[in-house]
């Protein structure tokens, strides 16, 4: 079974990102290829699916192919992959709000919105009716009950707030102030539910109020997922995958950042790859990346092709500030690895790798989030060549 996997990389995963890197890269075969590599090496992506087990390849190979579409005017296609990547693995919701605000923002900003926008509608209402007819096959009867129940599955209410100790801000404020025993689960849900909203929210809203562009895009992807990793209610450790997708895409912007966070989204299930059997591949994989995958991007990268990141000069190179955090969160990792390898946690705190794990890579997502969601807002409007940024 696990060759499925294999054949799902290169069937979905592995052409979406290639259709991606030349939206991206063009006719620089060079840097497509480095990209790509860059992607497929991370840690996160190769340890969940192949060791852990699992086809978010294909749910993440669905929406990178409706992002390239989508990047090059082919919305109506790019929102019929989208809604594929949301049937095959409803976490997918994590970028719809990116993905929906972005694609009225552009029907926003060409003649015939309603037209442009009843197209997409219909494209998305279509894919769901062809996809959900099998779940009406025993007859009309049993067909609400059936759609009923799969959507009492894909929202998983009973499940709790959050699986393990998943380095989001509910658990790391659980660790401090029992909110699953003093709130009740419903004020839980409406809790979470408004605060993933206002993460997200100033994306949305910088999506609209000017034209958009391919990086503020890719950066709206990231803090909507980013929001509802750390945010929303119902998180596993592995949803960490989602926002680490748009970041490898920013990998053409700021690529010791995006190498970094790769870094730091496989350190955070540790844990759960603990429990899997995958302590030597996870060791490899991290040192592995550490050594071919950030530190060349310590001093300079020919990936970046037009850096607007705060602080990133026009060279791409990155500011010292961002080397010292980049090292001191890495030398961070390693203490905190040889801690949980070697020190036994005391009888009273059988837990405390786990949260020490959980609060340090979950301060680090909200630094990440704060920085890019200001990223985003201070990031230029479209140029000459976002306009003709297209696949050739």
């Amino acid at each position: 079974m696990r060759v499925s996997v294999l054949v799902c990389d290169l069937v979905v995963f592995m052409p979406s990102l290639l259709l991606l890197a030349k939206g991206i890269y063009k006719r620089q075969w060079a840097l497509r290829m480095e990209f790509l590599m860059l992607v497929l090496l991370q840690p996160a992506f190769i340890l969940i699916d192949h060791g852990h087990f699992q086809y978010n390849n294909v749910s993440l190979g669905f929406t990178t192919l409706s992002v390239a579409c989508i990047l090059q005017d082919y919305e109506v296609l790019g929102s019929i992959f989208f809604s594929c990547a949301l049937n095959f693995k409803q976490m997918a919701l994590y970028y719809a709000p990116a993905i929906t605000f972005y694609l009225v923002a552009k029907c926003l900003y060409r003649p015939n919105f309603f037209l442009h926008f009843a197209k997409l509608g219909a494209a998305v209402i279509g894919s769901f009716a062809v996809l959900w007819l099998p779940l009406c096959a025993s007859g009309l009867s049993e067909c609400g009950t059936t759609i009923a129940q799969m959507l009492h599955r894909v929202f998983p209410i009973a499940r709790g707030l959050f699986e393990d100790k998943v380095a989001n801000v509910w658990c790391c404020v659980d660790l401090f102030w029992k909110l699953r025993h003093r709130v009740a689960p419903q004020h839980l849900v409406y809790l979470c539910t408004a605060a993933t909203f206002v993460g997200f929210l100033p994306s949305i809203v910088d999506l609209v109020r000017r034209r958009p562009t391919r990086v503020r895009f890719f950066l709206a992807l990231f803090n909507s997922s980013m929001s509802f990793f750390l945010l929303s209610f119902q998180v596993h450790e592995k949803t960490i995958l989602l926002p680490l997708l748009p970041m490898t895409f920013l990998l053409s912007e700021a690529p010791l950042l995006a190498s970094w966070f790769g870094l730091l989204a496989t350190f955070s299930m540790h844990f759960l790859l603990v429990k899997d059997g995958l302590v030597v591949p996870y060791i490899v994989a991290i040192i592995g990346y550490t050594a071919f995958g950030i530190v060349p991007h310590l001093w300079q990268s020919r990936l970046s092709t037009a850096p607007s990141a705060p602080g990133l000069p026009p060279s791409g190179s990155p500011p010292l500030w961002q080397r010292i955090y980049v090292v001191a969160s890495i030398v961070g990792i390693a203490i905190l690895q040889v801690l949980a390898w070697s020190v036994a946690p005391p009888s009273k705190y059988p837990h405390i790798h786990e949260y020490l794990f959980a609060l340090y890579s979950c301060g680090h997502f909200v630094l990440a989030l704060v920085y890019t969601t200001y990223w985003q807002w201070t990031a230029p409007g479209p140029t000459a060549a976002d306009e003709k940024d297209k696949v050739e």
